[in-house]
């Protein structure tokens, strides 16, 4: 969903407990390759209040305007949790933590708006303040957004470092 929304797509829906929900509810599914017809003239252009840079990342680390939450396991962001490679433990200062997994039911599909409402209040994050989600890779980060959305925070930028020969970079 964000990652459409980066590009500028506005009318999103997210399938809530993804495929193996869809199947287990009994829809339909095919294996079939469909032609699909162009239909309209679409021109992607990023959201840049959807991204949150280095740059940017050491700013709000002096002036605090955003909110910092990670989507990253609980072991990892304190520290005690090996990551692939030779990545530094732990988590950006001031950062909360709400792991991705505690995001949904056993079924796949989001807890309850009053069920996430409590994991950010948890967290001491303040949903009414903007807020930048993270992990490593921005994949459970978009996870927070989503969450967030669902909250009614529309826009929830997510930053992350990608490591490359041991040298960091940022999405852009």
């Amino acid at each position: 969903m964000i990652g459409f929304a980066l590009y500028g797509h506005k009318k999103i829906s997210i399938l809530d407990g993804g495929f193996m929900k869809w199947v287990e509810d009994g829809f339909q599914t095919s294996v079939e390759e469909i032609d699909i017809e162009k239909a309209g003239d679409f021109v992607a252009k990023i959201d840049q209040d959807l991204l949150f840079d280095f740059e940017m990342m050491k700013k709000n680390l002096e002036k605090k305007s955003h909110q910092m939450v990670d989507a990253r396991g609980a072991k990892s962001f304190i520290g005690e949790e090996d990551i692939e490679g030779d990545i530094k433990h732990g988590h950006i200062p001031g950062a909360r933590n709400i792991p991705f997994s505690d995001l949904f039911n056993e079924d796949g599909t989001f807890k309850s708006d009053h069920a996430l409402k409590q994991l950010f209040d948890a967290a001491n994050i303040d949903l009414g303040r903007p807020v930048v989600a993270s992990c490593l890779t921005g994949m459970t980060a978009c996870g927070l957004a989503a969450a967030m959305h669902v909250l009614g925070k529309e826009k929830v930028p997510v930053y992350y470092v990608w490591f490359l020969d041991g040298v960091a970079s940022t999405c852009r």
